[in-house]
């Protein structure tokens, strides 16, 4: 090899140390502003979730009260009492309903505009988070597209491991996203739904018996086979609305089976698969622990 051969190869070597540096240091700068943001995004928001809706209950409790300190007054003395046993057959009226409407309509736009308000912040860090990914990728690439061509491969493949970082961080961002979208619903529907059973409770309550076997002929004739059933899961103590939202929820899964039957025969085998090697690496404490449950 001769005196210049050798000042190439030594400038090629320096050259990958400097550029591999330099990428990874862009990397690295990315990787850290990301997690920075990413780290407490789910406690924070989470905690402007619990903190909004529990003005909302506070507010929703408020107006119940309200309503509440009305009846007591419409009911005061003994005229009063005769009023409420004749209002508790024939059902109250109907600014009373519609008291109870409004709170219901009030929390409910509440909480949507709370969702709203909260994922708003959390879009908002999560495009933040993509930029900074987008950006290193751009920075990344000017590193390695100028690079002699006796350094093209090595680049190739150095540009290929960064990509392929950069795809798994943005993969958390998205995960990130996804997780709190799905948490929030969830924390959301179900007060949405608390609410909407106590106030469907004061609403029956304030039709009376009249409206109640109404409310009740009206069901049992829009769907008899969906009264029967939920009148039997009150008999149990099982309400009808938790029974519903199970067959709701197993109706999802198994249209999610259907998209992508492979995904979940996949997922399914290698449980099994787990299962199976859980189970023989503890032989030997499976046979002896049942040995000794069946001697003593």
């Amino acid at each position: 090899m001769t005196a210049g051969q050798v000042g190439m190869v030594g400038n090629e070597e320096q050259m990958r140390a400097a550029i591999g540096s330099q990428a990874q240091a862009i990397f690295d700068n990315a990787q850290e502003r990301v997690n920075t943001l990413l780290n407490p995004l789910t406690q924070t928001a989470m905690q402007r979730w619990e903190t909004g809706v529990e003005v909302l209950s506070t507010e929703l409790e408020q107006d119940l009260a309200q309503v509440q300190q009305w009846l007591d007054d419409r009911y005061r003395g003994v005229g009063g009492a005769i009023l409420e046993f004749a209002e508790s057959i024939v059902g109250m009226l109907d600014w009373i309903v519609g008291a109870y409407d409004r709170a219901e309509r009030r929390f409910g736009d509440g909480v949507c505009d709370l969702i709203r308000e909260i994922s708003t912040e959390v879009n908002g860090v999560i495009m933040t988070c993509e930029q900074i990914i987008e950006d290193a990728r751009t920075e990344i690439a000017t590193l390695f597209e100028d690079l002699p061509e006796g350094l093209q491969e090595w680049a190739a493949e150095q540009q290929a491991q960064f990509t392929e970082q950069l795809d798994d961080l943005h993969q958390q961002v998205t995960s990130a996203r996804d997780n709190f979208n799905n948490r929030l619903v969830e924390q959301a529907s179900q007060s949405v739904q608390q609410a909407r059973e106590r106030i469907h409770e004061l609403r029956v309550a304030a039709g009376g018996l009249v409206g109640r076997v109404q409310a009740a002929i009206d069901r049992f004739l829009e769907d008899p086979a969906r009264f029967i059933l939920e009148s039997l899961l009150e008999l149990v103590g099982i309400p009808p609305a938790s029974f519903w939202a199970v067959v709701n929820r197993i109706q999802t899964i198994i249209q999610d089976i259907a998209n992508d039957p492979m995904n979940f025969a996949n997922n399914l085998m290698e449980a099994l698969a787990q299962g199976f090697r859980q189970f023989f690496d503890n032989f030997a404490r499976h046979i002896l622990g049942g040995f000794f449950d069946w001697l003593f």
